[in-house]
């Protein structure tokens, strides 16, 4: 949709030019979208899984199962952790809870809504969390950030895995003074 079609215009003919003076001025006022219009959106995305299920079945079957499988593992991951399993199937209260066992600040969810720093902070809550049920090496740190999913149900499922405890610590502890000729 052209943005000249978003806004109803008082003038009869207008160019660019003016519709940007206009847009501007406040002298345009904005169409709300119409509920032909939404289902209408509505339904393209429908026949859009419709082509991609016709042609590449095999793409919803394996997106489904990851889902299925992340679920899966959260909710025994949570039940190790002693947290609510019911977490895992809402989706801002999973990352509540996983702050929780890694001792994060529950505000920290937010750095998930800034859209360069989430990539970073996904992959760094990952490692952490692998930290938490004791894995500190740099290879599990790796494997947590290549097959994250798969990764966390390995967490879950392992009986030799136990939850250590939160990680995160907000405040570094300064070194106690050395003082020469004290032992």
């Amino acid at each position: 949709m052209r943005l000249s079609q978003q806004y109803s215009i008082r003038m009869v003919k207008i160019d660019n030019y003016q519709f940007a003076n206009q847009l501007l001025a406040g002298n345009l006022e904005r169409k709300k979208p119409s509920f032909k219009y939404l289902t209408k959106k509505i339904m393209n995305t429908t026949i859009a899984l419709q082509e991609v299920w016709a042609k590449q079945p095999h793409l919803i079957l394996i997106a489904g199962f990851i889902i299925l499988v992340g679920f899966v593992s959260k909710m025994k991951l949570f039940a190790k952790a002693n947290q609510p399993m019911a977490a895992a199937f809402v989706p801002i209260w999973d990352l509540i809870v996983v702050m929780k066992i890694i001792g994060r600040p529950v505000n920290h969810v937010l750095y998930f809504a800034i859209p360069v720093l989430n990539i970073f902070f996904g992959f760094k809550v990952l490692v952490q969390l692998a930290q938490s049920f004791g894995k500190r090496t740099y290879t599990d740190a790796f494997f947590a950030c290549l097959f994250n999913v798969f990764y966390v149900l390995n967490l879950a499922l392992s009986y030799d895995e136990e939850y250590v405890g939160p990680v995160y610590q907000d405040t570094i502890e300064p070194a106690a003074p050395v003082v020469k000729g004290v032992v």
